[in-house]
């Protein structure tokens, strides 16, 4: 998503997704640049799992679920006053609520990825590859015509059949967002603890080991109802 240039009428104005988009790629700048690895080959994001490398950066995504958070970092950019309470409250709701578009986009992009790795030589084109992954999802069918894989960059971006890894990571970054709700979003220990655990460290420790440390267990976490 490309941020909206400033005008001479107003500055560069970000609406939720935007905001989600800055704190994401945010997180990966936070990964390369608070590193302490020793070696270069373990430390930033290019020697992490895929799981590992988007989840910094959807554990920023969720303070825009939070309304305290929109309430705090929000300005009208002409009066300075902040996000309505009421506001801030009825857009929490709306992406807790309305979320099997996104839900569906990101398990239909996985399992597409999945199909183009597993069937490579079938004779199918991509597009056809997507057309019956589309229908499997079910959930929102493309009119004819239009080709999604052409502008979906992890397809030839190296991410080699992880592009479900967004969903996986997704899942352990609530788990480890619990804790900022517990001890309050800007407390300076749990975000010492977080880049400890999550960036201090690279590659050297698995993102489960670094989740249950930072949760303050001794194993590696496993919520049932998730199935994680």
């Amino acid at each position: 998503t490309q941020l909206p240039n400033p005008t001479a009428a107003h500055p560069c104005l970000l609406d939720h997704l935007q905001l989600r988009v800055l704190l994401h790629e945010f997180g990966h700048c936070l990964q390369h640049l608070l590193t302490g690895a020793p070696y270069r080959a373990i430390s930033g994001i290019d020697q992490l799992g895929r799981d590992a490398s988007e989840f910094v950066s959807q554990v920023l995504e969720q303070f825009c679920f939070t309304p305290s958070f929109l309430i705090w970092l929000s300005g009208h950019f002409q009066t300075g006053e902040s996000l309505p309470e009421e506001m801030a409250n009825r857009m929490n709701r709306l992406v807790h609520t309305q979320t099997s578009q996104e839900t569906a986009r990101v398990l239909l992009s996985g399992l597409v990825d999945f199909e183009l790795h597993r069937t490579y030589g079938d004779g199918r084109t991509p597009h056809e590859v997507f057309i019956s992954a589309n229908a499997e999802v079910g959930h929102l069918q493309w009119p004819d015509g239009t080709r999604p894989l052409n502008s979906f960059e992890q397809f030839v971006g190296g991410f080699g059949a992880k592009t479900y890894s967004y969903k996986w990571s997704g899942v352990l970054a609530r788990q480890a967002f619990e804790r900022f709700e517990r001890d309050g979003l800007f407390n300076p220990d749990t975000g010492k603890a977080f880049r400890d655990a999550f960036m201090t460290a690279g590659d050297t420790r698995t993102l489960l080991r670094a989740l249950a440390l930072f949760r303050g267990e001794g194993h590696p976490c496993v919520d049932h109802s998730t199935g994680v």
